[in-house]
């Protein structure tokens, strides 16, 4: 299937990359390790040291996801500076094997780490996302939560210490009202009170105005109103912020919820964010293996100051790129420009960059 040069090129490969999340890894841990006692024992908690120890490895995993690619490029300058040191890449390309070659060889290995990327890592961070606070100083909210399926959309509403059950079909955009709605009403003691069923609803000045609606108490008597109102501290807005964090789902269930909730009325832009965050992630590794390419593919190992001087411009070139990144995300976030562009521009700009420079070398 693969060349004996290929599979030694990403055996190595893969090891560097090994070898510098494992180093990324434990640094990240002290340091989350450190924030952890700091933030619980400061707020008067007491966790113990498996909990503590718990806490540190889930933010470790969520926070190494997010700088997974930087990983990559730490690994890919690793690899060369191996292979330099080694003469390997001087013997590779004496025999006959073009830049091109070698980083089609590269991306088959990139490849791999993508694949893990998304099928192990993000499964790992969407799992510690979920455990690494272990309830110690975020207990869980007995107030608002919400459920989307694929016939409508259940939360609660606690207002003047009476609580709602909600159901609806779905939210009008336009008007932000809620239509074919139940609302199953209790008391500060969680007694069930009545019943109400309306055929649209709307939230205006904290006020529920449910219209045209059907009361149907606890004792069975049925009451007709064309406008029934209840107290409430929620809007159209806090309504959306209810839906689950995105970095809660996993990749490959995200944008089957995003169709529930643009199909339900809600908006499902954090989810598409997050959704093409991780496809731009990838597109980023690609990128930065390419531009390592051209950085740092024609040197040999004699030449050690203008390669270290290289390796370092390198590095430095990629913080940028990534602020500049963000500040593209950040448009894309708020609408100023489709998901897909501001995802995706500086990744493959940034790879067609390296494709192109590589020629030089």
């Amino acid at each position: 299937m693969f060349s004996t040069l290929t599979k030694y090129i990403i055996k190595n490969f893969i090891k560097s990359f090994i070898v510098v999340f494992l180093c990324f890894y434990v640094i990240i841990s002290l340091l989350e390790l450190m924030d952890a006692v700091r933030q619980y024992f400061s707020a008067g908690y007491s966790p113990s040291v498996t909990q503590i120890m718990k806490i540190t490895l889930c933010r470790a995993t969520v926070t190494i996801c997010t700088c997974f690619s930087f990983a990559v490029l730490f690994a890919t300058v690793i690899f060369f500076t191996t292979m330099h040191n080694h003469l390997e890449l001087n013997i590779i390309k004496g025999s006959g094997a073009s830049p091109y070659k070698i980083l089609r060889m590269l991306f088959v290995a990139v490849s791999i780490l993508s694949l893990s990327y998304i099928s192990v890592f993000d499964t790992l961070s969407v799992y510690s996302y979920r455990t690494q606070d272990i309830s110690l100083a975020k207990p869980q909210s007995k107030g608002e939560n919400l459920s989307v399926t694929s016939k409508g959309i259940w939360f609660r509403d606690i207002c003047d210490n009476k609580s709602y059950i909600i159901y609806a079909r779905n939210f009008d955009r336009i008007t932000t009202s809620l239509n074919g709605i139940r609302v199953f009403e209790f008391d500060e003691k969680g007694n069930f009170v009545n019943t109400i069923l309306a055929h649209s609803a709307l939230i205006k000045d904290n006020v529920w105005y449910i219209q045209r609606c059907k009361i149907i108490t606890r004792s069975g008597d049925t009451i007709k109103q064309d406008v029934h109102t209840l107290p409430t501290k929620l809007s159209y807005k806090t309504i959306n912020k209810m839906v689950a964090d995105p970095h809660s789902i996993s990749f490959w269930k995200i944008m089957k919820l995003a169709n529930l909730l643009e199909k339900v009325g809600l908006s499902s832009r954090s989810y598409q964010m997050h959704w093409f965050l991780r496809i731009s992630t990838i597109l980023q590794i690609f990128a930065f293996v390419a531009i390592a390419a051209a950085f740092l593919m024609r040197y040999n190992h004699r030449d050690r100051k203008p390669y270290v001087q290289k390796a370092s411009a390198l590095i430095a070139c990629a913080f940028p790129l990534h602020f500049i990144n963000n500040i593209i995300l950040a448009y894309g976030e708020n609408g100023a420009m489709p998901l897909s562009v501001s995802t995706f521009l500086v990744p493959i700009a940034t790879l067609l960059a390296g494709i192109l420079f590589l020629n030089e070398t």
